[in-house]
């Protein structure tokens, strides 16, 4: 899932730094001008001639040598090399005003991608949460997604998914119902969890999000299925877990989880797990941005299954797309 989501960050930024080929191309004849401009300007400046003498001096060498002229001719030297006789035009050297136009597009276009030279690229943790089904988790994680993060559409990073048990079933996967003999969640000591990535300036706020929607568990999500759970790489020793701690104030019993652990039902603790001993694994696409009964959620909001299924960050898992 972790490689899937990669892939689908590397395609974007193929894709942003293919838009800029593109503009580099459309745009090259109005910038070429530009560029010999002020390449120009810096010729009658003497900027250039002063940086680039010793090239010139090789060049007017072989020059008089082709045309017959002595190589100690210092007046002819002089001529050539007067201040008084600026370019008029970059005939004499358009590649050089081409370099400079076409380097020019290149670093804009790369900022664009990538973002300015020495700007920090933000940290950012994988982690997931639980309580209750994640049908609600996942509809206010990707509301929270899209209003605080600006993240829009295939930038969306909350799933559903499984953690929290010690084993898992063929193939490496969980699933929601053990129709035809699945490997069924509940059975083998799993909770629904949602998982998404964040940057780590932004897992408290979400984690504040997560700690409020505790108490409203439905009265029916009772068990170890639906148990309060948290789950980030390294667990308690993870660099993000000061921040779950911030954002938490002291009102949950954080616990380390030894993975099957019983339910939460009428209590204030929220298990706290390795991802890397108790690792997330993905949904059925029939349980992905669906609706929680009795509420129902948006056209757009539904329709995410189909953008995220497209760009691989969601796929089937071999389980069957039921919700029995």
């Amino acid at each position: 899932m972790a490689t899937r989501r990669r892939m689908a960050r590397r395609q974007t930024l193929v894709g942003r730094l293919g838009v800029c080929v593109v503009a580099v191309l459309v745009y090259m004849p109005a910038v070429l001008p530009l560029g010999a401009r002020a390449f120009l300007q810096l010729e009658r400046g003497g900027l250039l001639r002063r940086l680039s003498r010793p090239h010139v001096d090789m060049h007017l060498h072989r020059h008089r040598r082709s045309a017959g002229q002595s190589t100690t001719d210092v007046h002819y030297v002089e001529a050539l090399r007067s201040p008084s006789q600026p370019f008029t035009s970059t005939s004499d050297r358009p590649w050089f005003a081409q370099c400079l136009s076409t380097l020019a597009a290149i670093a804009l276009c790369t900022v664009a991608a990538l973002g300015a030279p020495g700007q920090a690229i933000a940290r950012e943790t994988d982690i997931y949460f639980g309580t209750g089904n994640f049908f609600h988790l996942q509809h206010e994680f990707v509301m929270k997604e899209e209003l605080e993060l600006g993240r829009r559409a295939g930038d969306i990073t909350s799933t559903t998914g499984y953690a929290g048990g010690t084993q898992a079933g063929n193939q490496d996967r969980l699933c929601f119902s053990s129709l035809g003999g699945s490997p069924d969640y509940k059975q083998l000591g799993h909770t629904q969890v949602v998982r998404l990535t964040l940057p780590d300036a932004e897992v408290a706020d979400f984690a504040r999000l997560y700690f409020e929607e505790v108490p409203k568990r439905k009265v029916l999500e009772k068990g170890a299925e639906y148990r309060s759970v948290i789950g980030l790489r390294g667990g308690m020793k993870s660099r993000a877990f000061p921040l779950v701690e911030e954002a938490n104030n002291g009102r949950y019993r954080l616990v380390e989880g030894a993975g099957n652990d019983p339910g939460t039902d009428g209590s204030t603790t929220v298990y706290v797990y390795d991802a890397k001993k108790f690792p997330f694994r993905p949904a059925e696409l029939v349980n992905q941005f669906a609706n929680d009964p009795p509420d129902t959620f948006t056209k757009d909001y539904r329709g995410l299954n189909d953008v995220l299924k497209g760009i691989g960050s969601i796929f089937s898992t071999g389980c069957p797309e039921v919700r029995i």
